[in-house]
């Protein structure tokens, strides 16, 4: 905090370079959790899981017991496929765990350093053909994760790295060696590999690149950093789809021996400035720009533009996209509408083009269609598990369209799909079954009763959805190859009609024309197939290709979504009027040939055995060790922590230990803290052995008196966070016990006896936290409607040589303001406390600006805060900084404090200080990493306090921290 005077002026520049220097260091160095006081959450698994594992000559793969076919499959597929996916044959590997996961729907997996291993959610199979292509979801995740294994590897074998991770751990080599690649070299070259030696992957698909065609069809030749880092003004594509072209053109252009060696060089030289830069600009004289322009060169786009005329009118000129066109009976268009600056929501086409909101729902499980009739809306939806994060449900949703209300919803199910019979009685559900099956189940409308579920087997089931009221249609993967079939409900008959190695997705039926998307030349077409005339035909093409085929009510016109420069719109046209006939090529004739295995001398095969895994011996895994930890001020380092912190793979147990050292008072510490998170309540303890130093005086003299203090702490919470539509729960309660022993009083030059009759302090704190928050849109500055309620009390305990009391309860409310993009926010306080004996509040850090001069003992507080965004200006100092959006907060608060004062007389006081300012806001990205910062200057004017007094402060923030 700064008051304005000459001199503090005269020094702001010094003191901003003191401070922020250390900060940044140990963010790159430290993690946020890291660096945290109390032990944080861990995403975990239930703990009534049994957990196996195989182990082969190269992994050790760790799954739940009713996984055990896939892991088998999962540790063959990476050994016969190992030398593909690593950058030589004999280049060696530390072996990593590898988790399988089997209750999450949540299409993803991971490598991370905390412990060092690899997490994949290996039942989640995605639905959309635009990501899945022709490939076992398996294959495609275990070849992508192992690639970042070996990725890290590289890394690992470089000196300076490795004296890293011998001085300070697993976990600050790896942000060290995170921090000399670009974002996009990570990602980039796990696409490249995934898709160079094999015959899926995601480079292969048009719709992967869609986003950085359509930029430059509508002629915006995005920056670099707004190109890799995001934009909250221009829609830009992700880092795996921008790294992806960048690793592509550097590996085709200049070979991959010069990719590699670029790699190996920058990450000898971690310890300067840019060494990926330098590497790239002296192997192949080309700067990240000039690269990023070049691989832009790379893709086609077509000069001519489409001339049909979608059927909805635009009411902004936002990125916003009209997807999954439907018709209904009265020949209105159901659509998801999804953009930068508006909500998720199901909307409506009318007949004159305009548009109406029909439903917000919450997380929606994306299977590419919307599926509707007689008045009902059905969708799929994440619903986390409150208490194990890595437990999250598919579940369906149905609405009542007239009545805008939930009528019906399953539980706990795990759904990739879902479609409602044309008599809005039947539901069909595609079910990833948790032990790595797939079944068809079968549900009433009223209730999702589960009234059939018929188990699938040889192939990957996708696309299911009704073509009559008693027949099916949807897509069969076996070994790459894709069958479309018609399933009849009464007989339980599949009826494979159409069989190719091509991408396709989407397939839709409407008497004998079967329409679907496939990859036509480069492009996303839709074709359309006759199942009695076996012609098939290819639907007027876009520019940027033609996506999600509905047919109308009458059959006579196909509704379907094509991407413009502002997003995709949907666009209706006759069949027989834009339908040519094609050779469509059932085989990929261009297809590489590649040397990904699934058999080596009956590898494949081979059955690894399992074992079950003892977890107590798999709690200790140490990641951070020797310094880690260190806190610093203008004035230099204050304080660092030599130690150890462990947690094991599954989050279980996590802890820390060692010794703390603080300069400027010159004393040291030993702590110990643990927390336990394999049971519904979290566990944690926290020991601090100390020694102490004060001085007493003595007729005039002062004396110096050393002692001994043992601090220990024991809490128990429960945190719960909810997914409820399009609002987001979070619940959280403790209580922690805690006491303080002082013992072995020294005081050597003092010749007479110290007596000490306060020894030992007890005291307990209870903890209540919930807050209510709606979903935001990327530009919303904060949540539209949010609220959060806030206790806390602490009290000794009546043998404790002290007494003392504190309670405290606030109270913080949302709500939308003029602009869609703005917030508007109150916050009221309370906090109260017996200020006799023992404080456990002394300051009052609700009134921003605000000091006093005494202790509280009463405290009403207020407030009120009005945000919004000024600019997306997306401008950027080289490779240092990047903004992306300026803020702007004005702010009044206030409140009344009646307390003593803490100098002698210790008379007592009531003040009623007002403060009213400002803040602006910069949401940054530093050094081109990912993270998004916000940092800010705040001026605050202090007014109506007992000195009678104006002054006005400023501070420098960074996030919610005062520097």
């Amino acid at each position: 905090m700064y008051i304005i005077t000459k001199e503090n002026l005269t020094n702001f520049l010094t003191q901003f370079q003191k401070i922020f220097n250390p900060i940044l260091l140990g963010l790159f160095l430290f993690p946020p959790y890291i660096l945290c006081g109390q032990f944080q959450k861990i995403e975990t698994t239930p703990p009534n899981l049994k957990w196996h594992y195989k182990k082969s000559e190269n992994f050790k793969v760790l799954f739940p017991k009713n996984l055990d076919s896939i892991a088998n499959y999962t540790i063959n597929y990476l050994e016969n496929n190992i030398k593909n996916i690593k950058i030589s044959p004999d280049f060696k590997i530390r072996k990593s765990p590898i988790i399988l996961h089997n209750y999450n729907s949540i299409s993803n997996g991971f490598v991370t350093s905390a412990p060092r291993r690899s997490e994949l959610f290996i039942t989640a199979t995605p639905e959309s053909s635009h990501f899945l292509h022709n490939n076992n979801w398996v294959d495609l995740l275990s070849t992508h994760e192992y690639r970042h294994l070996v990725q890290k590897e590289i890394a690992f074998r470089k000196p300076f790295n490795k004296m890293i991770y011998v001085l300070f751990g697993e976990l600050a080599f790896s942000s060290v060696s995170r921090a000399t690649m670009p974002l996009w070299y990570w990602e980039g070259d796990a696409v490249d590999i995934e898709t160079r030696n094999s015959t899926f992957g995601r480079g292969r698909i048009p719709y992967f690149n869609l986003i950085s065609r359509n930029n430059l069809m509508g002629g915006k030749k995005i920056k670099l950093n707004t190109q890799l880092l995001g934009s909250f003004k221009t829609k830009t594509p992700n880092i795996y789809e921008s790294g992806y072209l960048m690793v592509k053109y550097l590996k085709d252009t200049f070979g991959i021996e010069t990719f590699n060696k670029i790699v190996n060089k920058a990450q000898s030289q971690s310890m300067l400035p840019l060494s990926f830069s330098r590497a790239l600009k002296k192997e192949t004289n080309l700067n990240f720009k000039s690269l990023y322009l070049k691989s832009l060169n790379t893709l086609t786009v077509a000069s001519t533009k489409t001339t049909n005329e979608p059927i909805n009118k635009r009411k902004k000129n936002n990125y916003t996209s009209y997807l999954y066109p439907k018709e209904s009976d009265d020949g209105s268009v159901f659509f998801l509408q999804q953009g930068l600056g508006s909500f998720q929501y199901f909307g409506k086409i009318n007949k004159d083009g305009s548009t109406s909101n029909v439903f917000m729902p919450g997380l929606i499980n994306d299977h590419g269609r919307i599926s509707s009739t007689k008045n009902k809306l059905v969708w799929l939806e994440f619903d986390k598990d409150p208490r194990w994060d890595k437990r999250v449900y598919s579940i369906i949703k149905i609405l009542d369209i007239k009545e805008k209300k939930i009528i019906s919803k399953s539980k706990k199910t795990y759904f990739s799909s879902v479609d409602i019979s044309k008599d809005g009685e039947k539901l069909v559900a595609l079910s990833n079954n948790p032990n790595g099956t797939q079944s068809l189940v079968f549900l009433n409308v009223e209730g999702c009763i589960k009234t059939n579920e018929i188990n699938l087997k040889n192939g990957v089931y996708s696309n299911i959805r009704f073509s009559e009221k008693n027949t099916l249609i949807g897509i069969k993967n076996n070994n790459g190859i894709k069958h479309l079939f018609i399933y009849s409900i009464n007989e339980n008959k599949f009826d494979a009609f159409f069989k190719t190695n091509q991408n396709i997705g989407q397939p839709t039926q409407y008497g004998n024309l079967i329409a679907f998307n496939s990859d036509v030349d480069g492009v996303d077409e839709i074709i359309l197939y006759n199942i009695k005339s076996k012609k098939t035909f290819m639907l007027k093409g876009g520019v940027l290709g033609n996506y999600y085929p509905s047919f109308s009510v009458d059959g006579e016109f196909l509704l379907f979504n094509s991407m413009t420069p502002k997003g995709f719109n949907v666009f209706k046209l006759k069949i027989k009027e834009n339908i040519k006939e094609i050779k469509f090529s059932s085989f990929c004739v261009s297809c590489p040939v590649v040397d990904f295995k699934t058999k080596e001398k009956d590898k494949a095969s081979f059955q690894y055995e399992s074992k079950k895994l003892e977890k107590p011996f798999t709690l200790i895994r140490p990641i951070t060790w020797g310094i880690n930890n260190f806190s610093s001020s203008s004035k230099g380092l204050d304080d660092m922590s030599f130690g150890v912190t462990s947690q094991d793979v599954f989050g279980s147990l996590q802890f820390n230990g060692g010794y703390k050292y603080n300069f400027r008072d010159k004393k040291g510490e030993k702590f110990f803290g643990l927390s336990y998170q394999g049971l519904y309540p979290i566990f944690d303890f926290n020991l601090a052995l100390k020694n102490e130093t004060s001085q007493i005086s003595n007729n005039d003299n002062l004396y110096d008196v050393f002692w001994k203090e043992k601090d220990m702490t024991f809490g128990i919470r429960i945190p719960l966070s909810f997914t409820n539509s399009k609002y987001f729960t979070n619940f959280l309660t403790s209580i922690e016990y805690s006491n303080s022993k002082v013992y072995d009083f020294i005081a050597p030059t003092f010749n007479g006896t110290v007596n000490i009759t306060k020894d030992f302090m007890g005291h307990y704190d209870i903890f209540v936290y919930y807050s209510r928050l709606h979903k935001k849109t990327k530009r919303q500055v904060s949540s539209p409607w949010g609220q959060a309620i806030l206790f806390e009390s602490k009290k000794t305990i009546s043998s404790s040589d002290f007494s003392g009391r504190y309670f405290r309860s606030d109270i913080y409310l949302d709500f939308p303001g003029i602009n869609t993009t703005h917030s508007l926010r109150t916050k009221f306080r309370y906090e109260n406390q017996d200020n006799n004996d023992y404080m456990f509040h002394e300051k009052i850090n609700f009134i921003h600006g605000y000091q006093n001069d005494g202790v509280f003992k009463n405290f009403y507080g207020w407030g009120v805060e009005y945000e919004l965004p000024i600019v997306y200006p997306d401008i950027s100092v080289g490779p240092l900084i990047n903004i992306q959006r300026i803020r702007y907060t004005s702010f009044i608060n206030g409140g009344q404090i009646k307390g003593k004062k803490n100098t002698f007389p210790y008379i007592s006081f009531k003040e009623n200080p007002i403060s009213f300012g400002g803040e602006i806001t910069f949401d940054i990205n530093l050094f081109r990493q990912s993270a998004l910062f916000d940092l800010g200057l705040r001026w605050s004017y202090i007014t109506n306090t007992l000195n009678g007094k104006n002054n006005l402060v400023f501070e420098l923030m960074l996030g919610s921290i005062g520097l």
